[in-house]
């Protein structure tokens, strides 16, 4: 309110205008089309490109941004600056990972198991949980409703065995991203690998006792957050052990149009000032409201110093968490949009489609990295 009394010719705007990509994004601030001056972007898009074609503000002239940048991790302060210019702020980040709960693996009888941190090893470690659902089943499953689907839609998209596919492709896109590298999927082990997610997928639905019956789960599909929980162990699955292990991040960046004619002449916010104490100031007020006002501005306070007073109410994350955050830092890793993204739709749709086929056996392990590998080389040669 204050912003817009000082600036009375400033129209500001919450609409939101969605891009299927990048290249729909880019078109616009192309021909001037894109209004927006501040406005938000994940790496649901490839905003490194955009910063390369000169369409976003240079930040760095703000000892405010600068500081708030130089205090990130490098992993985050990397995706905001390109040839030492800052080009934007992250806002908001979701970690994304799976996770095996080690209590309740041991309630099911298979303490002794290892966490895997390799996807081969994760296999091994699902033909192992499905001989114990065989010798000893039980009222636990290793994925349950994770996925808030209703079962109907869990077997119309095929199942365990399209998790376990889902799985070992989007672990090799993630690899391939993080090394540079074309996207190619007819390599060494890949034919095998995709061969055991089928056999061992169907074993689980067969053993599993259906996820809508299993009173308890050991995997957690997608955390977005870390955990300091002791019984949570984060669940690698890189092909082998010779690549990293990665956590995917999903981040979001606050920008500003290079167009923009409001940029470096913002005015800093001013503070809320508390309504009640305001209210109190006012000399016309009855006795009742001052009353009425002054027993509020009691609660209140008493209410600040009750919630300062609370241990767990000091911080937004608590020393565990943090802790338990550092431990893994060096994993984390931003990927841009790759060639199957779904932002891309006509290539996503293509690559979920291959993907099906498979987990119903309409095409074996051998045709489908053949088929994926020559739908991601036509892409390539199409956006030279």
């Amino acid at each position: 309110d204050s912003f817009v009394a000082a600036h009375p010719d400033v129209v500001i705007t919450n609409e939101h205008h969605y891009y299927e990509n990048t290249g729909e994004m880019t078109t616009e601030m192309l021909l001037g089309a894109f209004d927006s001056d501040v406005f938000y972007i994940s790496n649901s898009y490839d905003y490194r490109s955009i910063m390369e074609k000169g369409y976003l503000l240079d930040l760095s002239g703000s000892e405010i941004i600068q500081n708030a940048i130089e205090n990130l991790y490098p992993v985050y302060a990397d995706q905001c600056v390109m040839d030492g210019k800052i080009y934007a702020v992250p806002t908001m980040g979701q970690l994304h990972y799976k996770s095996i709960n080690t209590d309740r693996l041991a309630e099911a009888g298979m303490g002794d198991m290892e966490i895997p941190d390799t996807f081969p090893e994760f296999l091994d470690f699902v033909e192992a949980w499905n001989k114990h659902m065989r010798d000893d089943p039980g009222d636990i499953g290793l994925m349950g409703t994770e996925f808030w689907i209703d079962e109907a839609d869990f077997n119309r998209i095929g199942g365990h065995t399209y998790y376990l596919v889902e799985y070992l492709l989007d672990n090799h896109i993630l690899q391939k991203s993080f090394a540079g590298e074309p996207l190619r999927f007819n390599e060494p082990g890949m034919v095998e690998l995709l061969e055991r997610c089928y056999e061992l997928g169907h074993e689980l639905d067969l053993n599993e006792p259906s996820p809508w019956l299993a009173n308890k789960y050991i995997m957690i599909g997608s955390s977005l957050r870390f955990s300091s929980d002791d019984s949570s162990a984060i669940l690698y699955l890189r092909l082998n052990e010779d690549q990293p292990k990665l956590i995917e991040v999903y981040l979001g960046l606050v920008a500003v149009n290079a167009r923009t004619a409001h940029d470096e002449n913002v005015a800093t916010s001013q503070r809320h000032l508390d309504r009640v104490k305001s209210a109190l100031a006012k000399e016309n007020l009855s006795a009742a409201d001052r009353y009425e006002l002054e027993e509020e501005l009691k609660r209140r306070e008493e209410d600040l110093q009750e919630q300062i007073a609370r241990e767990d109410n000091k911080w937004v994350v608590t020393q565990e968490e943090l802790d338990a955050y550092r431990s893994f830092t060096d994993s984390l890793y931003v990927p841009m949009p790759g060639v199957f993204h779904p932002n891309e739709a006509e290539q996503a749709k293509t690559f979920e489609q291959l993907r099906a086929r498979f987990v119903f056996g309409q095409m074996t392990a051998e045709e489908l990295v053949s088929e994926l590998d020559r739908i991601a080389q036509m892409i390539e040669r199409e956006n030279m």
